[in-house]
């Protein structure tokens, strides 16, 4: 889990300051950048969370952790952006 902290959260908070460079304030007029940037933001809480806590039980913030579970729905963005992989996923999702 902290191994996915360390490699993803970065990750996607690069790709969230690099559109916000070349969108400006732009860059929150689309929703689904409004979301991503809401998941970048609870990333950094539930690590910060996690690394201050000690193993001690942080149950206040379940609903936080539960919200990475969205990040699922990142993939969807992509059927915008490529038809072939739109159908892959209605498949997967009908199979």
């Amino acid at each position: 889990r902290m191994l996915d902290n360390v490699a993803f959260i970065p990750l996607f908070t690069v790709e969230w300051l690099l559109k916000w460079y070349c969108y400006r304030w732009q860059y929150y007029t689309d929703s689904w950048n409004i979301f991503d940037f809401i998941l970048v933001l609870a990333s950094w809480a539930d690590w910060a969370v996690t690394l201050s806590s000690d193993g001690e039980d942080v149950s206040a913030l379940t609903a936080l952790r539960c919200a990475r579970i969205v990040r699922i729905v990142r993939i969807f963005r992509l059927t915008r952006v490529s038809r072939d992989l739109e159908l892959l996923l209605k498949g997967i999702m009908a199979a």
